[in-house]
């Protein structure tokens, strides 16, 4: 049926406030409040940018044939919306599929303001958890439009940027070749996922944080190595960042702990805050090995990977589907002026020491099956995020609630890192944004309680414990200017705050 998208607004609205027998009603003011919110944001807004009014009220469906065919029969909460190209949702928030669409070729007047047709009214799942609505109809818009463009400069080739609420996904889009079942390697991003395995031990006193790493692992202890305590590897005050692990024996516990007795430590423990690329995730697996008496790629799977419905992402298994392969674009910097002037400081343009060369061996896929505990993970974008949900408390039944608050909330280290000059606001398992300005150098939004940890390349993942979202945005290409990558972070996690935070 045509007829004017604004009038079928404000028909859904009178037919929800009065006539027939309404199942629960939406009150007169809420509505009237509902419409000016709608006049007031389409006035306002830009070319090609989502608006939204949105309400806290409550819509019955009337007792009748026409409307029980366009909406299910029961009270449900609304969003209404209209996208400045003429673009209309209407959208349930009890995630019921809504058998809503109609599409109108007249334009669209309000006051001085004409908006064009041909436009399209349609009804979507919507989600609402405390004071964040669903963001299909605010801030999606501009959260692709960065990606695109990343697309357009041949910056990246493909991607994947996905959403989290509730436990689920609400938003995934795959771009440029990938599609929403592309695999991507998410490299440190592999860390927090690593760490998290070793709550149930802290719960039940089988791992003590005071203690030293070598009271668990006694061949760790050799070359000096016997103070560094297990809070200290966890941090990155551990003093051994740059040991290589011998490929040739990672992949025993025997070989490992061969490897671990030749390490020294480069300062002691405990005085410098300083990034460990993967030596202490290699140590952290060994833990979770040691304390057991199995593989830590199955521990990894079963507490912190398979609780949220998401399949394998380290070792073998998790390389049955290839990533995504990885490659190098960009020229590397030659205006050190440059750097200085995106990072604020000299002090403040970050140390790079995993080089590309290091990072295209994920192309390999004996690396992609080697299960690299601090940067060899292989995930979607869903994946990401169905995962940091279960880094909300008691969101994941197999880790303990109260230590899951600790790893995502409590700073252990704040400390200046000499890898990018910023304090550390590290937890047991990752980084914590913080309100110090200083969250655009860890990788995460400007959202002061915010978990997670980035990826070489500029992969994104982390969970807000305030709105509730997790985010991930995962792609192929490692820019070798790492201006790119920083300017784009900035970007998507700027876009969707400012969609929360309408």
């Amino acid at each position: 049926m045509k007829r004017h998208a604004l009038l079928l607004v404000l028909a859904v609205l009178a037919a929800a406030c009065g006539g027939g027998q309404d199942r629960g009603t939406i009150q007169q003011p809420l509505a009237d409040k509902v419409l000016r919110g709608l006049c007031g944001t389409i006035a306002a807004a830009h070319h090609r940018t989502h608006v939204v009014a949105r309400a806290e009220g409550r819509i019955g469906a009337r007792d009748d044939d026409a409307t029980r065919r366009r909406f299910p029969d029961r009270s449900l909460e609304f969003v209404v919306a209209l996208e400045a190209e003429g673009v209309a949702h209407l959208g349930a928030v009890d995630r019921h599929d809504v058998d809503v669409t109609d599409v109108f070729h007249t334009d669209v007047q309000l006051g001085h303001r004409r908006l064009p047709g041909r436009h399209h009214l349609r009804a979507r799942p919507s989600r609402t958890v405390g004071n964040v609505t669903t963001l299909i109809a605010t801030g999606i818009a501009a959260l692709l439009r960065c990606v695109h463009d990343e697309l357009d400069r041949g910056n990246i080739s493909a991607a994947q940027l996905a959403i989290g609420l509730e436990g689920d996904v609400i938003e995934l889009h795959p771009f440029g070749t990938a599609t929403e079942e592309s695999r991507f390697a998410i490299f440190s991003a592999t860390k927090a996922v690593t760490a998290m395995a070793l709550l149930p031990h802290l719960a039940d006193g089988s791992l003590d944080l005071t203690r030293p790493v070598a009271h668990y692992i006694p061949e760790f202890g050799r070359n000096g190595k016997g103070d560094v305590m297990v809070l200290q590897l966890l941090t990155m005050q551990g003093g051994f960042p740059q040991r290589i692990m011998d490929i040739h024996r990672w992949d025993t516990s025997e070989g490992r702990r061969d490897v671990f007795a030749e390490w020294t430590l480069e300062w002691p423990a405990g005085t410098r805050t300083q990034y460990h690329p993967s030596t202490a995730h290699w140590v952290i697996a060994e833990l979770l090995e040691t304390l057991n008496g199995r593989s830590y790629i199955d521990v990894v799977h079963e507490r912190v990977v398979a609780p949220m419905g998401v399949g394998p992402l380290l070792g073998p298994d998790a390389a049955t589907m290839p990533p995504v392969t990885v490659r190098v674009v960009g020229e590397r910097p030659a205006d050190v002026d440059g750097l200085v002037e995106v990072y604020g400081r000299p002090d403040l343009v970050p140390d790079v020491s995993v080089g590309p060369e290091a990072l295209l061996r994920m192309n390999d896929p004996r690396i992609q099956c080697a299960a690299i505990p601090g940067g060899g993970g292989i995930a979607t974008a869903a994946d990401m995020v169905r995962v940091y949900q279960g880094f909300l408390p008691g969101r994941n039944p197999q880790l303990p609630a109260a230590w899951v608050a600790d790893a995502v909330g409590t700073i252990r280290n704040a400390s200046v890192s000499t890898s990018d000059g910023v304090p550390s606001n590290r937890t047991i398992a990752g980084y914590v944004s913080g309100s110090d300005g200083y969250h655009r150098h860890r990788w995460m939004p400007d959202a002061p309680r915010a978990f997670g940890h980035p990826g070489a390349g500029g992969q994104l993942c982390w969970v807000d414990p305030d709105s509730g979202l997790s985010f991930s945005f995962l792609h192929d290409s490692l820019h070798q200017d790492p201006r790119t990558e920083f300017h784009r972070a900035d970007a998507l996690h700027h876009a969707l705050l400012a969609a929360v935070r309408t």
